[in-house]
Formats: C-alpha cells, structure tokens, sequence
C-alpha cells in the first residue's frame, strides 16, 4: 500500500508559521502545545545571544546597523524533521517549543497542529494587531491643504 508523502512547505508557508510562533504569547502556545514528542532530540540547546538589528536609510538606502538584540535560539529534531526557533529576548522555553511546533508542522502532525496552534495564534495576532490600529488612528492627524486662490 501507498503512503502518503507530506509536501515540503514552501519558504513563504514556513516563514509565516515561524512569525506566528515567535511573536506568540509564551504562555499561551505554551496552553496550546501539547507536551514533547518523546522521539525529539535537541541537536542545539537553546541559547541566548545577541543578534545585530539593521535598517535602511529611508527604506530604500544603504543598511546601517541600528543596535543589537538578545535574542534565544534552539534547534530540535523531531523524527527526520528539524525545527530551529528564534525568538526575542532571554526565552529558552519559549525558543524550544517554536522548534518543536516547526518540526511537527514539516511532518505528519502538520493538519493537527497547523489548526490547533497555528490558526488560533494567528488569529489572536490578527485581533491585537487590528486593536492597536484601531487606537493609534483615533490620534491620526488629517492634514489638508489649501489652495490659494488668484
């Protein structure tokens, strides 16, 4: 018999996922994770470290580098798939579990955990952000301009 082959995600689908995750609430993916696959494997602890922040003169111009960030990273192996996770400040639980959920959604586990962690982040994300919009636009200032007339 036949078994079905998971495709590989692509590099948009992953990056997404990888967003979501890291910009989560640490406990509230914490709630939503399910414990550790007991086949899983740290091939990199994770680790705090420091991470240099660029920009871009005017969005456009040349990269300048903006100051550093602490950030943690850690890499897990769940089965043949391997995970890494980076996320903000001094947060190794949080790091672990980003690697953990991005090993399980490159395998089988991908529908169960793509709908019970993915989509309900990605969701909150979504309310939040549109919260914080809808009060910085209530100090938005309108600017007109007026024509002088001859």
């Amino acid at each position: 018999m036949h078994r079905y082959v998971r495709p590989m995600p692509t590099q948009e689908q992953r990056q997404r996922w990888l967003r979501v995750l890291a910009c989560a609430d640490p406990d509230v993916l914490a709630h939503l994770m399910d414990g550790d696959p007991t086949d899983s494997i740290d091939l990199r602890t994770a680790e705090v470290g420091l991470a240099m922040v660029t920009g871009r003169v005017g969005a456009t111009g040349d990269a300048f580098g903006l100051g550093e960030m602490t950030l943690t990273r850690c890499v897990v192996q769940v089965g043949s798939h391997i995970g890494v996770g980076y996320v903000r400040g001094r947060a190794p639980q949080h790091a672990r579990r980003v690697a953990l959920a991005d090993a399980l959604l490159q395998g089988e586990a991908h529908d169960r955990v793509a709908a019970g962690v993915i989509e309900p982040l990605a969701q909150l994300q979504a309310r939040r952000e549109a919260a914080h919009a809808a009060e910085v636009d209530t100090s938005r200032v309108q600017f007109l301009t007026m024509v002088r007339g001859n």
